[in-house]
């Protein structure tokens, strides 16, 4: 089973928030020695669907794929990833779409689960370095 895991890009502050708490929403990350995301908590004060009041508030909510790279880091929707299969390298952004994860760019689409961990490599996000992408 895929361990299930969050990261939440702050739209006006830009940046990936480390916890934040409203009064009404609570999150928090709990980082492991390497200082990667090990576990979000969350918690919402009346029951409330927390995702969608993040949404509205100027948050991106982006999910872990279940992925690693060939460095073993984690690979998020949003990452931008180089797939180099040793004849062809390309430049993609992990998306969600038609019920699972790809790897896409605009000359090329390919199932996240159709490539090897080996063939992958985490070179930053659509929030931070979207200049990686110009071409």
């Amino acid at each position: 089973m895929r361990e299930i895991k969050f990261k939440i890009w702050d739209k006006q502050g830009n940046k990936f928030l480390e916890s934040y708490d409203d009064g009404y929403v609570k999150i928090e990350y709990v980082l492991n020695t390497k200082g990667e995301l090990f576990e979000w908590i969350e918690s919402s004060e009346g029951g409330g669907d927390f995702m969608n009041e993040l949404e509205q508030k100027n948050f991106i909510i982006t999910q872990y794929t279940g992925v690693k790279d060939k460095r073993g880091k984690e690979i998020y929707e949003g990452d931008i990833v180089i797939l180099n299969d040793s004849e062809e390298e390309y430049k993609c952004v992990v998306k969600y779409k038609y019920g699972s994860y790809i790897l896409e760019n605009r000359y090329f689409t390919e199932q996240l689960s159709n490539c090897e961990e080996r063939f992958l490599e985490v070179i930053g996000n659509i929030y931070e370095n979207r200049e990686l992408l110009e071409e």
